[in-house]
């Protein structure tokens, strides 16, 4: 689940009585929200919400989670950013046990709207986290533990609760996030080197700050991949050079276009594409690159493959 900002269609004055046609949704990160505040939300949400079947557990920043004991699998639920500036109306839950979801939802931003954490928000000028708003549903699954499968070690370096816990799921050693706590990708970098000096394969994911991703000046974007470049993927080709034979892969993630995402893939002593010398890390050249769309799982057996 996700905290969000919403506002009345009316503006400046008007007040939400329920979720519904009139409520829009203002932001999708509650105004980047930090993590102290978030978890005294939950606290006051779980207090007065929460029972032996639902519980609401604090991530970090905005993000979070709700479990729901034996919940209704068919519930259909949707990305808040997908109606960013919009109506909220065709974004909430729909299908089985969607009439729970609301009602929680409901409560939960009457909850929130109230509380002393949002008075100080608003004082200072910022959004206030006004709902919790449930999506990415799903149950957990038994994952295939890539280390028994490949015959490998691993480990995962990030500081996201998500690809930590993906990284676990699939049997890698995730690394304390206090080695990464100051947030500098050079950090990150020289991280996992260290780990590649222990193991086979490190899974390291970073990301641009939310004002980047989220935000509208092109600048920044390009500054942010700038450093992205400069600072973690530099050091990490230079730093496994030295250590002897590797392969390295570069993906994107959280695409919302209907077209695959571009991926950098090299292995010592691998095959070239035609032309890819000259080849750009972006979507046109991706689209363009003389080979099919790959399917993520064959391509991956690829990737470990001895040969």
């Amino acid at each position: 689940c996700t905290m969000v900002t919403l506002r009345p269609e009316g503006g400046k004055g008007a007040e939400i009585k329920k979720l519904g046609p009139h409520v829009m949704m203002d932001d999708a990160t509650a105004g980047l929200i930090e993590t102290e505040e978030a978890r005294e939300l939950l606290e006051a949400i779980n207090e007065q919400l929460g029972s032996e079947t639902i519980q609401f557990f604090p991530g970090a920043g905005h993000r979070h989670l709700m479990v729901w004991v034996n919940g209704k699998p068919r519930a259909i639920c949707n990305d808040p950013q997908s109606v960013l500036g919009q109506s909220i109306a065709d974004a909430l839950p729909t299908g089985d046990g969607a009439d729970i979801l609301r009602k929680l939802m409901d409560a939960a931003h009457v909850i929130m709207r109230d509380h002393p954490v949002n008075d100080e928000r608003i004082a200072e000028g910022q959004k206030p986290a006004n709902c919790v708003w449930l999506w990415g549903e799903g149950r957990a699954v038994p994952w295939p533990s890539l280390t028994e499968k490949y015959d490998i070690t691993g480990a995962v370096v990030a500081t996201s609760d998500v690809y930590r816990g993906v990284g676990i799921c699939a049997g890698l050693e995730a690394v304390e996030p206090e080695r990464l706590a100051d947030g500098d990708l050079r950090t990150r970098a020289s991280v996992a080197l260290a780990e590649f000096a222990k193991k086979d394969f490190v899974y390291v994911h970073a990301r641009l700050t939310d004002e980047i991703i989220h935000g509208t000046d092109i600048k920044a974007k390009v500054r942010g991949i700038e450093e992205f470049d400069q600072h973690l993927v530099g050091p990490l080709v230079e730093g496994l050079a030295k250590q002897g034979p590797y392969r390295f892969l570069v993906v994107c993630e959280h695409g919302r276009g209907a077209n695959g995402q571009p991926f950098y893939a090299f292995g010592e002593g691998g095959k070239k594409g035609a032309g890819s010398a000259d080849r750009r890390f972006t979507e046109v050249d991706a689209q363009a690159a003389d080979m099919p769309a790959r399917d993520a799982t064959k391509f991956v057996n690829k990737f470990f493959s001895k040969s």
